[in-house]
């Protein structure tokens, strides 16, 4: 956890959320910052979010590249 804060930007993230859930890129942070955090789990349900939310292009290509480096770690 870089510098102890990011469990603080988990919690920033999940209340811009919470405020709006179709937020792509927050469920795309999200995931980034879970990963960080050793929480595979929940990074790839944040990542298979904002996959669902994301048209199809290069932000949808490298979030299906994350979700199998998760799933080839298990």
């Amino acid at each position: 956890d870089r510098l102890g804060r990011t469990g603080e930007a988990i919690a920033s993230v999940e209340r811009a959320l919470a405020l709006r859930p179709d937020f792509d890129l927050a469920w795309e942070t999200l995931g980034s910052l879970r990963r960080a955090n050793g929480e595979a789990d929940a990074a790839r349900q944040a990542f298979a979010r904002a996959l669902q939310l994301l048209p199809p292009g290069p932000r949808a290509d490298r979030l299906r590249r994350w979700l199998a480096e998760l799933d080839a770690d298990r």
